[in-house]
């Protein structure tokens, strides 16, 4: 089911909440016939801590941002059909696994894509779908690379800068000449005054702020994985093969400057006022992926030739075989 009206008023509703919280929180659709005057009042986002999981995982700060604020966004975005190009855009390259909708326009929710703990997906297997196809993606775009180094962007929607949003769409230097013509009075793009103006109304829903996006709202998770998606095709203009899952990158390094293409990356994060996380960099070597729930994967793949311990005898003899140079 392609994009359209029903869709927008599933993301209107329930983006207002974080995806964290249980499915029940969610806005009455009537509120979206009362969007304010654009000039309101600028108030303060509501800010909260939870779990994403369980107690043991690590407290994060959730907002809910001033409800006409969130709704001006919201009518701006609709009537400039912005959910929609930008949703399109996050669908240009195949690197991401954290896709923002289902193939039926709904909100694509965090357990249902892959990187979720091992209890959570043995717990939501038929949601999680995703997981093992993933898994295989990842290991064919891995075929032949001697490490994968894995690299996480430092306080990623804090760090981000509002006023880099054209740059979305119209790219980082197309974007620049657009606002260096603005500091001059010249006539800027259609494009570049409809995304500088989306900047514009981010910034309300969090008093002004330039520097950082509400984590909460759904829009923040469209406009941040569409950030990144610009950022994988610069990636990618390097010939570098990668997958990314929201700011997770995982590089695959087929020969020994391993160095030298982390440079590449930091060169093109700090053009969008991004940094690497060094204290989270780390370096795999082959076997770069180990799937533990083997007896789904088994099923899915209707092997009945091979019980498991045979099949496990067989993956474990191929990596031998790899880490000495064999194959």
């Amino acid at each position: 089911m392609p994009f359209n009206r029903e869709s927008y008023k599933q993301i209107a509703t329930q983006g207002f909440f974080s995806e964290y919280l249980p499915p029940c929180f969610f806005l009455d659709k009537k509120v979206l016939n009362y969007v304010p005057p654009e000039n309101c009042d600028i108030i303060q986002p509501y800010c909260f801590t939870m779990s994403k999981y369980d107690q043991a995982d690590s407290r994060r700060n959730i907002y809910i941002p001033e409800l006409g604020s969130y709704l001006v966004l919201h009518e701006y975005m609709r009537n400039n059909n912005l959910l929609k190009e930008l949703i399109d855009f996050t669908k240009s390259e195949d690197y991401s696994f954290s896709p923002v909708i289902n193939q039926q326009g709904q909100i694509y929710r965090f357990e249902q894509s892959y990187g979720q703990t091992e209890e959570v997906l043995e717990e939501s297997f038929e949601i999680c779908s995703d997981y093992i196809e993933n898994i295989s993606k990842k290991i064919i775009k891995a075929t032949g690379a001697k490490l994968i180094l894995k690299l996480d962007i430092s306080n990623f929607y804090g760090a981000i800068y509002t006023h880099l949003i054209p740059t979305i769409i119209m790219g980082y230097e197309s974007a620049d000449s657009e606002y260096r013509q603005s500091q001059k009075g010249e006539n800027l793009s259609p494009t570049y005054e409809k995304y500088s103006k989306l900047d514009k109304l981010v910034r309300r829903m969090n008093s002004n702020q330039t520097n950082g996006l509400l984590a909460g709202p759904f829009v923040s998770r469209l406009i941040s994985e569409a950030l990144l998606t610009r950022i994988d095709k610069e990636i990618k203009s390097e010939n570098i093969r990668f997958v990314r899952y929201v700011d997770d990158y995982e590089i695959f390094v087929f020969d020994d400057n391993t160095e030298t293409t982390k440079s590449k990356i930091d060169l093109i994060l700090r053009k969008y006022n991004l940094t690497i996380n060094n204290e989270k960099t780390r370096e795999e070597k082959f076997p770069y992926y180990i799937n533990k729930n083997l007896n789904k994967l088994f099923t899915d793949l209707h092997i009945d030739e091979f019980d498991n311990e045979h099949l496990m005898d067989m993956f474990n003899s191929f990596f031998t075989l790899e880490n000495k140079g064999t194959i």
